[in-house]
């Protein structure tokens, strides 16, 4: 994330955009909404971004490929079916 949003992502500390990053690792790993929620919970009480556009996230359809792909390149994830689960977290996260 910072390395391709670096100058909108500076305003921000590493763990804030680590704590988005776990909610779209959470959703992946089929965590229940109920257990995503807590999170966004404490993250809000403590003020914390809460989404991808908190963080200032370029939502474009380009960039959400782009970075779905870097994100998948990264992890070795390449079939059909974990990549829309993939998408499908990271746009829970929008």
């Amino acid at each position: 994330m910072r390395n391709f949003n670096t100058e909108k992502a500076s305003a921000f500390l590493h763990g804030e955009i680590v704590a988005v990053g776990l909610m779209i690792q959470m959703a992946f790993n089929g965590y229940p909404e109920s257990e995503i929620q807590k999170v966004r919970d404490l993250m809000a009480y403590m003020h914390m971004p809460l989404t991808l556009q908190d963080i200032r996230f370029d939502a474009t359809p380009d960039s959400l490929d782009f970075f779905i792909g870097k994100v998948a390149e990264a992890t070795s994830l390449s079939s059909t079916e974990d990549i829309g689960l993939l998408r499908r977290s990271v746009k829970a996260a929008l």
